[in-house]
């Protein structure tokens, strides 16, 4: 694979929301080996239940980051979807701020990861290529030591950091550890992964006062492995829209879920199968128990801390996934809202408002201030690029201020 310097930019206005200009990109993608089909059977309760109601707040509350990879928000119950494929989320939201727009650096993993953790567009921060040939990464920069970031910032404000990835791009090497006490990245696998770690550090985090935790899940990304008891649900929900999804029997209904398990997005969107629209709806359901497997497995990760009452937990994505909405599938290739309109949801109990829904456009670029402003108390200069901490739109004193919103992709 290979990837020119050509560039799409687009520039989203809130209040109201307008697309100012488009120029040509070019294509990255890569597939990861990964067992087709998984049995995972859920030990957490059905729905979490989050205390709003906190006895008094730390000076410094620990702050829990979790990031999902290539999740649409509109996959999401807290968003209007039918299906229950975030149970732990939709509760989290009800206990928190929903920002019901909100916009990534990019469609793809590097640069808006890179934008969560530095507060900077992507033209800013530099890091927008990256590719992966026979597992390995190639052509990415390196996240630059000039650019301060999240984990630094919190750090030097007395945090103990720990990060958790699940993305071969977010290495070490590439620059993402800067700032964290504990890290480890071990490439593409799956959220047990994620639970495991959290469980070995366990007796360190909860000692560490305060604390900051990022946890990253991939499995949302394709390939979709079919995410078992889940899938079985979501598929037969398919079916009832679907005639040929209907009339299966349940070895038909396994050897097609297992057959589109095996695709990865290079070979779907090339394939003139994929135009069907049982092959869409079989991807939707696929994907949809991914998401699934991930809330559950976030759920028992964080089940494994003592979590105190007044612990800050952000929720966001890198960018979204398209299926068919503009006419191709995944994410990197446009700017339209299905790849690039992410969840972002904020619980701080005894600091914001439960239940409260952001109507207008936000981006993750306000992130890092946002949760410094947590952290210290001290409201952070308003960047360069004009990002500044939400935390007065989110208690409800002021409203979002209108301003270009930027996202691009190489």
């Amino acid at each position: 694979m290979s990837e020119s310097n050509t560039m799409r930019t687009i520039w989203v206005r809130a209040l109201p929301l307008v697309i100012v200009g488009l120029v040509t990109f070019s294509v990255g993608r890569f597939g990861v080996d990964e067992p087709i089909v998984q049995v995972e059977e859920s030990t957490a309760p059905n729905r979490p239940v989050f205390d709003p109601k906190v006895q008094g707040l730390s000076e410094q509350p620990n702050i829990i980051l979790v990031t999902v990879d290539t999740l649409r928000g509109d996959h999401l119950g807290a968003y209007g979807y039918e299906r229950d494929t975030s149970p732990w989320l939709d509760a989290l939201a009800e206990n928190g701020v929903v920002a019901e727009q909100a916009f990534g650096g990019s469609s793809w993993t590097v640069p808006s990861m890179a934008t969560i953790f530095t507060g900077l567009y992507p033209v800013q921060h530099g890091v927008e290529r990256g590719l992966v040939v026979s597992g390995n990464i190639t052509e990415q920069p390196v996240l630059s030591d000039e650019h301060l970031t999240l984990a630094e910032k919190l750090k030097e404000a007395g945090y103990t950091t720990f990060g958790i990835a699940t993305n071969r791009h977010l290495s070490r090497l590439q620059g993402f550890a800067q700032g964290f006490d504990y890290f480890v990245n071990e490439g593409f696998v799956n959220g047990h992964f994620v639970h495991d770690v959290v469980t070995d550090w366990a007796s360190e985090i909860q000692a560490a006062s305060p604390y900051f935790l990022w946890l990253h899940f991939f499995d949302p990304h394709d390939r979709y492995r079919a995410r078992r008891p889940w899938v079985e649900e979501f598929d037969l929900a398919a079916a009832m829209a679907n005639p040929e999804i209907a009339t299966q029997d349940a070895r038909e209904r396994d050897r097609r879920l297992r057959y589109w398990s095996e695709k990865v997005i290079s070979q779907i969107r090339n394939s003139e199968l994929a135009k069907e629209k049982v092959a869409l709806e079989t991807l939707k359901v696929l994907y949809d128990s991914e998401i699934r497997y991930s809330d559950d497995w976030i759920q028992k990760s964080l089940n494994a801390l003592n979590i105190a009452p007044d612990t800050v937990i952000v929720f966001t994505s890198d960018h979204g996934e398209e299926f068919m909405d503009h006419g191709d599938f995944g994410h990197r290739t446009t700017l339209y809202n299905e790849q690039v309109a992410v969840p972002l949801v904020i619980s701080a109990p005894g600091r914001i408002p439960a239940g409260k829904r952001l109507k207008e456009p936000v981006t993750l670029v306000d992130l890092p201030a946002t949760l410094l402003e947590i952290a210290s108390g001290k409201v952070p200069a308003v960047g360069e690029n004009e990002a500044r901490s939400l935390m007065p739109v989110l208690r409800g004193e002021a409203s979002v201020e209108p301003r270009p919103l930027l996202m691009s992709t190489r």
